[in-house]
């Protein structure tokens, strides 16, 4: 057992460390993407990122974003770009902006039958107006 924690503890970080990614090398992909839903789906991740640090960047980026989702027609694109929205808004405590574009997402999620999606807007639902302390 000694054995195995270090070789899981390796793995564990391992992946981790795979998952992050800056903001730099996600602007390198962004400009090297040649499709058009992968750039919304890294422009949202980006976006995301900028929650702190810029986050009137990262609200001009989703909007680019999600005009281009809604412009090649791709519901899951613009589904996830409306989620990127909300956290955005979750981050800056604007609780009802969240609601709404959590809303938006769940409707799509629920024509897409994206059940993933559907119980993670519901979780954000649900976060935002426990934040609110608005249980109606």
């Amino acid at each position: 057992m000694k054995v195995f924690s270090p070789i899981l503890i390796f793995f564990v970080f391992w992946s981790f460390k795979a998952e992050t990614q800056t903001i730099t090398e996600l602007k390198q992909q962004i400009d090297t993407t040649k499709s058009d839903s992968s750039r919304v789906m890294l422009s949202n991740k980006l976006a995301v990122k900028y929650r702190n640090s810029a986050p009137d960047s990262g609200f001009h980026l989703l909007r680019s974003s999600l005009e281009l989702a809604k412009e090649i027609e791709n519901k899951s694109c613009v589904s996830a770009s409306y989620n990127a929205l909300g956290i955005l808004h979750f981050y800056q405590s604007n609780y009802d902006s969240m609601i709404h574009y959590s809303r938006k997402c769940l409707d799509l999620s629920i024509a897409l039958r994206d059940s993933f999606r559907i119980g993670a807007m519901y979780n954000n639902i649900g976060t935002a107006l426990n934040y609110k302390t608005n249980y109606d």
